[in-house]
C-alpha cells in the first residue's frame, strides 16, 4: 500500500494523527463536521487497495465469533473474548499503517499479547 499520498496529519482542521497522539489534551479539541467526513475520506483510501484482505478479516471474525456462540457453555464467554479479538484487528491495522503490510495472522495477537488487560475490558 502507498499511503504516503494521504494526508494522516490534517493540521488546517486542527486534527493530527501522527505524534500528537500520544499528547493528552485536557479539554479536547474542536474539529468541524468537515473533519469527520475527510477521515471517511481518509480510511476508504486506506482501505480500497486491500478490500478482499479487510473482507476476509471480517469474515474470518465472523466465523470465530459464530462458532463460539454455538458451542454450549463456551458461548457464555463471548462477550468476554470480543476485545481480545478487537485487540487483534488493532493489531493488523496498525501494522498495515506503519508497514502498509496485511498480515492476517495477527488475528489472534490478542490472545499472544496483553491477553488479561483484553479479557478484562467487560468485567
Amino acid at each position: 500500500m502507498n499511503n504516503k499520498n494521504i494526508d494522516f496529519s490534517s493540521r488546517s482542521r486542527n486534527i493530527s494523527l501522527t505524534k500528537d497522539k500520544e499528547t493528552f489534551i485536557p479539554n479536547g479539541r474542536a474539529a468541524g463536521a468537515n473533519a469527520a467526513i475527510e477521515w471517511v475520506r481518509n480510511s476508504w483510501e486506506i482501505v480500497k487497495p486491500n478490500l478482499g484482505n479487510w473482507i476476509l478479516l471480517l469474515f474470518l471474525y465472523l466465523i470465530c465469533f459464530t462458532i463460539i456462540l454455538l458451542v454450549p457453555f463456551i458461548n457464555l464467554i463471548a462477550l468476554f473474548i470480543a476485545p481480545v479479538f478487537m485487540g487483534g484487528f488493532m493489531a493488523i491495522c496498525e501494522e498495515y499503517r506503519k508497514k502498509g503490510s496485511f498480515n492476517i495472522g495477527l488475528f489472534f495477537h490478542g490472545f499472544k499479547k496483553n491477553f488479561g488487560s483484553l479479557l478484562n475490558k467487560f468485567s
